[in-house]
């Protein structure tokens, strides 16, 4: 069973409606990467969209994303 490390959530919009999660996932292979999944409703019931997507670890520690959930990263990963 893969390991999951929540790294962060986040909810925007006057009732909280879009929100955002990113875990990073250690497959028991040791493959390793970021799952962001989303949830973006309107507030007023006229759509919205939802998804999840993987992020190779690299590609994640390059960006630009919160410095906490960067460093949990690099500490369950041992990179500096």
């Amino acid at each position: 069973m893969p390991k999951r490390i929540p790294l962060t959530e986040a909810k925007k919009g006057p009732l909280g409606e879009k929100e955002d999660w990113y875990v990073l996932v250690i497959e028991d292979s040791g493959e390793s990467y970021i799952e962001h999944e989303w949830s973006h409703e309107n507030a007023f019931g006229k759509g919205g969209n939802a998804g999840k997507k993987k992020i190779p670890v690299d590609e994640y520690l390059k960006g630009n994303h919160n410095a906490e959930a960067v460093a949990k990263v690099k500490q369950a990963l041992g990179r500096k």
